[in-house]
């Protein structure tokens, strides 16, 4: 039997449902909306009473914390108001530390996913950000650019008391490298010379970055299955459910050449993640002054592995597809992309989706496995038990653990982790040189400093405890 522990984790002991994860409108257009409804005086301020004009943030942001408006120049707004605004066509509203926040226009550039802030709209942040901890503080964000009044004292506390979210990453594998959806190993403990001597990462200190709870099967044998869905190979042959196949792990055992490929994969976000929450005209300034670099950005999101499963392209092959003859360019891509998706979820039921260039996976040499192990042994459920792919010099975002489904498509997948702008498809022709050569690097006199005096080298050999 499959079980994602991701569905059914939240929940509002007032009142609170959770829809299907829908497309948010613009800002403008709910900015617009937002004022006619408050019947706006000026930029930055909404007239709620004849006698009284109180200030906003939303549409009209602030550059500064100095300038956010005080306490008594917001608009006090009722528990059961701040309830109403759960759906984007009535606004997204949330509480936090006792502020109300319209965030209509966050789903869509949300790293996590339009369906989570759908979810928490007329609930308080708190208990969302006790179980994402690793969460920068984005108060001072919402201050500067959303922020529509306030709670009264009582029903701030109300508000968090009463919204509920269990955690739902509880009944995931307790490993060292997890907190609670992902962690890597500090750089000090791949330096000592154990490490050194390994020409792979070992299994322990491969980084692991989930998106979503780890789905589980009580007999992955009899349980496990992918769906592949080929393209129509005739005009006649247009119907999608002749051509959908599922396979199980003996049917890849029994029909398909084991490989070996040895391959580095590096997590694409960690380094960049406070760019999408902290988007100001002094972005690059503000992160240095009020982002405090931890986990994220200290730790090596890589490692380097010897995988083994089995080629994508063999399965192709073994389906009809002339694979030989797609990549001599002797016949035409069926479509651009193969769009992969995993079994897990999140919370609101929305599956991780990616998509990876089908001429990547036609490529005899493009090396691209439904991978069983890592060094030699069974990938671990972190690592996308029983069965994930693994794309050689693709972003790590892209080699889709716990596979589900395989699709040919010309699109590109309907997760929001295949859309986000800083996470597209790494073009084939990218290089460190190349990439590193147009890039201003200016390096700050501290930091200088210590690569000149061999401190940081220092420390780095030196087996510290892991975190």
């Amino acid at each position: 039997m499959f079980r994602n522990t991701a569905t059914t984790v939240f929940r509002n002991t007032s009142r609170f449902q959770i829809g299907a994860a829908a497309t948010a409108a613009t800002s403008a257009a709910l900015y617009l909306d937002h004022q006619q409804k408050h019947s706006t005086s000026s930029p930055g301020k909404v007239s709620c009473e004849k006698s009284k004009t109180y200030k906003t943030t939303l549409g009209s942001p602030v550059k500064t914390s100095a300038e956010v408006p005080k306490n008594k120049d917001l608009r006090v707004i009722s528990l059961e108001e701040l309830r109403e605004h759960t759906d984007p066509d009535n606004g997204l509203w949330v509480s936090f530390k006792g502020h109300v926040y319209d965030v209509s226009h966050f789903p869509k550039i949300h790293p996590g996913g339009p369906g989570r802030i759908e979810m928490a709209a007329g609930t308080d942040l708190q208990p969302y950000f006790d179980v994402y901890h690793l969460h920068p503080d984005v108060s001072g964000f919402l201050d500067r650019t959303c922020l529509i009044g306030r709670l009264s004292k009582k029903d701030a506390k109300k508000s968090e008391k009463e919204t509920v979210f269990a955690n739902p990453y509880a009944e995931d594998p307790v490993t060292d490298l997890r907190d609670p959806f992902g962690g890597a190993p500090k750089w000090s403990n791949l330096m000592y010379k154990g490490h050194l001597d390994n020409f792979y990462t070992p299994n322990r200190d491969f980084y692991v970055r989930n998106h979503f709870p780890i789905p589980q099967w009580d007999d992955v044998e009899q349980d496990y299955s992918f769906d592949l869905v080929l393209p129509s190979l005739s005009e006649e042959d247009d119907e999608e459910e002749e051509n959908e196949r599922t396979f199980t792990l003996q049917d890849l055992r029994d029909n398909l050449q084991e490989h070996t490929v040895s391959s580095v994969m590096v997590c694409g976000g960690p380094a960049i993640y406070p760019r999408y929450l902290h988007r100001t005209d002094d972005r690059e300034n503000w992160e240095v002054k009020h982002f405090k670099r931890n986990q994220a950005n200290n730790n090596f999101w890589g490692g380097h592995g010897k995988w083994t499963g089995y080629k994508l392209r063999d399965l192709l092959n073994l389906q009809g597809i002339d694979v030989d003859a797609i990549a001599l360019g002797e016949k035409p891509l069926p479509d651009k992309y193969l769009k992969l998706t995993g079994h897990d979820a999140d919370e609101t039921g929305a599956p991780f989706g990616v998509t990876i260039p089908l001429e990547k996976v036609v490529d005899p040499f493009g090396d691209v496995l439904l991978a069983t192990k890592l060094n030699d042994e069974p990938l671990t459920p972190d690592h996308g038990y029983p069965l994930r792919l693994l794309v050689p010099g693709f972003a790590g975002v892209r080699n889709c653990k716990w596979i589900a489904k395989i699709e040919f498509s010309d699109d590109l997948h309907e997760c929001h982790v295949d859309t986000h702008t800083d996470e597209v498809i790494y073009p084939p022709d990218m290089t460190f040189e190349d990439n590193a050569a147009r890039t201003d690097v200016e390096m700050d006199e501290k930091l200088k400093h210590y690569w000149e005096t061999n401190k940081i080298w220092r420390g780095m050999e030196k087996a510290t405890k892991r975190f």
